[in-house]
């Protein structure tokens, strides 16, 4: 006897990193030391990851906040991993400069 109507499995491998993206935040020159970031990914149910200047990247979620920021330049930058474990190569950046 044959099976008429074989089981099957139909799935997707995704090997698609997210995007992600800084929604706000300070930019250019300004006289606030306390600095918020608001950030997104093109993928739902991403995690992230932040570093601020020459800090190692560490678990963070949106928004993120920076207080006692000393003067001069700074960088914030966020990446984004999907929930496959997919690592946006290229984290979004952003450089601002605290002038008090």
């Amino acid at each position: 006897n044959t099976d008429q109507s074989p089981a099957s499995y139909t799935w997707t491998v995704d090997t698609m990193p997210p995007e992600t993206a800084i929604d706000s935040g300070p930019s250019g020159t300004v006289k606030q030391k306390d600095a918020t970031f608001i950030f997104s990914s093109s993928e739902p149910n991403s995690t992230f990851e932040c570093k601020l200047d020459a800090a190692d990247f560490s678990a963070c979620v949106s928004p993120r906040r920076y207080t006692r920021l000393v003067s001069g330049s700074h960088t914030f930058e966020v990446r984004a991993t999907d929930a496959a474990g997919n690592t946006d190569p290229i984290p979004a950046t952003r450089t601002w400069t605290v002038q008090r």
